[in-house]
């Protein structure tokens, strides 16, 4: 009768049973369980991922269907297209470390109390090798994702995303590390300067990491992004007239608890 039970309350702990408000009280759950029975929480824990896509499955439009195939699966046609795939990955990365129930932001916190903030490398090394990671995770073979050599010496931007003769550049910084001008000149004279000073590159992208930093004298991390994008849009106009489109994009690891 016990294993009866058992089996019947497992079974309304499945998807089929609930909603996706439910994932976060089963993740719980399966906490409970890691030290009693790994294969409940194991069990627990697939359900809760499966709670993610079941909402999102009964509304979508036929549109969004539409829209998800041709960004997701079909191959760019030009450099636009790649542009616009690359930015889709990036703030799918930016939403998964800001609210993901298993999100980085602890490691990174760890980091910043182990290491000195003041210090320029070690922490920009790892995030543009996580980024590199997952922007190849993510690739769906649309894409190639590259962190060259030359990267140490300043020869080459931090990441390349490549598709035939398309490519897209992308400047990584831990915004904690940097005043508000430095970010600027990353954007004016290594991301433009540098990189897409030449013909064939017409699309790049800074992508900033705030740690735990608040303030830039009274501005914080979005009145950052926002003043660096309307930079950004200004300065390329000036320089460099066959550049199409740049970006700003910040991902907060900011433990806000």
């Amino acid at each position: 009768e016990a294993q009866r039970f058992r089996s019947h309350l497992l079974d309304l702990l499945s998807p089929k049973h609930l909603s996706k408000a439910s994932r976060t009280h089963l993740c719980v759950l399966a906490d409970l369980f890691d030290t009693i029975d790994l294969d409940t929480a194991n069990y627990l824990r697939s359900n809760a991922d499966q709670l993610l896509f079941k909402d999102e499955e009964m509304v979508w439009s036929e549109n969004k269907v539409v829209k998800f195939e041709k960004e997701d699966y079909t191959d760019p046609t030009n450099s636009g297209e790649l542009f616009d795939i690359c930015l889709n990955r990036l703030l799918d990365i930016k939403e998964d470390i800001e609210t993901s129930d298993y999100s980085i932001k602890e490691l990174y916190q760890h980091l910043r109390e182990e290491d000195d903030i003041k210090r320029k490398t070690i922490k920009e090394k790892y995030f543009q090798k996580y980024m590199l990671m997952e922007m190849r995770r993510l690739s769906n073979k649309l894409y190639s994702a590259v962190r060259e050599p030359e990267v140490a010496n300043n020869k080459k931007p931090d990441l390349q995303i490549w598709k035939q003769n398309w490519c897209v550049n992308i400047e990584c910084k831990i915004a904690d590390n940097w005043q508000f001008r430095d970010l600027q000149k990353a954007i004016d004279e290594q991301l433009i300067g540098k990189y897409l000073k030449y013909s064939k590159y017409q699309y790049g992208i800074l992508l900033l990491a705030r740690i735990g930093r608040k303030k830039w004298g009274k501005k914080d991390f979005q009145a950052i992004l926002d003043d660096l994008q309307k930079y950004a849009d200004n300065i390329k106009n000036i320089k460099y007239k066959h550049i199409k489109n740049i970006r700003v994009i910040g991902i907060d690891y900011k433990d806000n608890t």
